[in-house]
């Protein structure tokens, strides 16, 4: 019976890992849409394709974008983008299409759809307005290239103008194999686009629009600045008249994408990175499986139960395994399950050399984890990394360090060390739901001097403390120092929700039998800030 239990767990754990992994290890074949953002507006949310799993149409998946209106926190800009498969969608299907993903997304009533142009290309539209709070909704289907762009926007009536300016500044990379056939026929037509994007050659904005009309009738190419068009709800069904009035406006969409290049080295720098919210649900959940399943399975492999029924079959299964895979086995165990040292004596204040590289160890996964999700690409890493490598040395270090020298001088003896179970899930976690969640390290104690009470004092005061940097954090992030501020309040958060798990070896397990509504109390705070972090960033 304990064995199909063992290898059922098991069996589990596997499956998990090999569903998520390859998903979260999968390169995108679609690069993220650029944007040009008006004064104000920020990236607040990114995950790159195909890691996305809401979608349309592609299996594979696709990438999602938003970006807020900082000076009003409450207009947005959503895009979901896939990959189109080659399709081509006629007016009336991209009208279709956008009132059957409003419908399914939103279900609200509506009288006012269409196709009109932003960005250069046609979109269906599915456009409401709200009168009893003052807003207006707008749905937004195109295609561009090879992309299949889901657009979602809301904004106050005062904010029309920058939101319709985030949309139609949107621009993909055409594909090279599929822009070669197609500009010979597109460029003898309009031979005065074509120069205008040859003198930026970094940039492959200006071919997509050269490009999407094939995909549809003439009236695309000389509708590119169609957001004038686009304020008025009563014109948007009818774009054609504004449409070819302002074709001078073709040459500002292809010139703004030059500096998009250092634009998004910006946006890495001055946005707020926040996990997409199915992955920052999935996170936790998988790391509660683990911890709770692997515990189970190594107790159930290293120890024996002593007069119970399994006893001789725990004793068979112990003589099957090599002496020095069982060694480390009842050592990870004993990690896993409580970490613990042996009574020094020394200056509460000097870490031992044990402790030192656990603190390297510790900055250095965190530094590399959280740079990884933050950025799309591994070559944008190096323009994060600092920044996050002294983030997460306020983190794991000062922060760490205040609690050991205060336990220190309580008279109990107590050290930073390295938990490999942590560090297993944490790497898990990282690659498989981008979200860094678990800790790398662990504080250990000598038990003979603490009491329960202590133990749960002490764990209380390193949740506490946590939560106090997390809002040491955010007054950084309101204070504009956005990359520091919004990833050591994604550390302390996603590290405060952890700790509060009851179980062992977690602090919350220890919290829980020292006062069990004290640690319910705690459990909803951290779950809460933690949702919230997840939902309203």
């Amino acid at each position: 019976m304990l064995r199909k239990s063992v290898l059922a767990v098991l069996l589990l754990l596997c499956c998990l890992v090999s569903v998520t992994l390859p998903k979260g290890l999968a390169a995108g074949s679609l690069a993220t849409p650029s944007v040009t953002l008006p004064s104000g507006w920020i990236l607040s949310d990114q995950t790159p394709y195909p890691n996305f799993g809401e979608v349309n149409h592609d299996p594979q998946g696709s990438g999602f974008l938003k970006y807020n209106n900082s000076l009003t926190l409450y207009d947005e800009v959503l895009i979901f983008y896939e990959n189109s498969l080659g399709v081509s969608y006629s007016n009336a299907q991209l009208q279709a299409e956008a009132e059957i993903v409003y419908t399914r997304d939103l279900g609200n009533p509506f009288t006012n759809s269409g196709v009109t142009t932003y960005a250069g290309v046609p979109a269906g539209y599915v456009r409401v307005y709200n009168a009893t709070d003052d807003f207006y909704e707008l749905q937004l289907i195109m295609v561009m290239g090879n992309y299949y762009l889901d657009v979602f926007s809301r904004f106050a009536p005062s904010s029309e103008v920058s939101a319709n300016s985030v949309i139609n500044s949107i621009s993909v990379p055409a594909p090279a194999p599929t822009s070669t056939p197609t500009p010979t026929p597109t460029a003898t037509a309009s031979p005065t686009p074509a120069p205008t994007p040859t003198s930026s050659p970094s940039q492959s904005v200006a071919p997509t629009q050269s490009s999407t009309p094939t995909q549809s009738s003439g009236p695309t190419p000389s509708s590119t600045a169609i957001s004038t068009s686009t304020l008025s709800p009563s014109q948007t069904s009818s774009p054609s008249p504004g449409i070819s009035s302002s074709p001078s406006t073709t040459p500002a969409q292809s010139s703004s994408p030059s500096p998009s290049s250092s634009s998004s080295q910006a946006n890495l720098t001055g946005t707020v990175w926040v996990p997409s919210t199915g992955n920052g649900f999935v996170a936790p959940v998988f790391a509660a499986v683990a911890l709770g399943a692997i515990s189970a399975v190594i107790l159930a492999i290293t120890r024996t139960a002593v007069g119970s029924s399994n006893a001789q079959l725990g004793k068979k299964t112990k003589a099957l395994i090599p002496g020095t895979i069982k060694k480390w086995l009842e050592d990870f165990a004993a990690s896993k399950r409580k970490l613990a040292v042996d009574e020094k004596k020394g200056s509460p204040f000097l870490p031992t050399k044990p402790e030192v590289l656990a603190y390297g160890i510790s900055i250095v996964i965190l530094s590399l984890s959280f740079s990884y999700v933050k950025v799309s690409s591994l070559t944008q890493i190096l323009s994060v990394l600092p920044t996050i490598l002294v983030t997460s040395i306020l983190v794991s270090f000062v922060k760490t360090f205040v609690l050991v020298s205060y336990v220190r001088s309580r008279g109990v003896w107590t050290e930073h060390k390295i938990w490999y179970f942590g560090l297993a899930t944490f790497a898990v976690t990282t690659l498989a739901f981008r979200v860094p969640f678990s800790s790398p390290t662990r504080r250990a104690q000598y038990s003979p001097k603490s009491t329960k009470r202590l133990e749960g004092l002490l764990s209380l005061a390193e949740i506490g403390i946590a939560l106090v940097f997390a809002a040491a954090f955010f007054v950084l992030l309101v204070g504009g120092f956005t990359l520091v501020g919004s990833t050591g309040l994604a550390m302390c958060l996603i590290g405060a929700f952890f700790d509060t798990f009851p179980l062992t070896p977690m602090n919350g397990k220890t919290l829980y039998e020292y006062k069990k509504k004290l640690w319910a109390i705690f459990f909803v705070i951290t779950l809460a800030l933690y949702a919230a972090w997840l939902l309203i960033m």
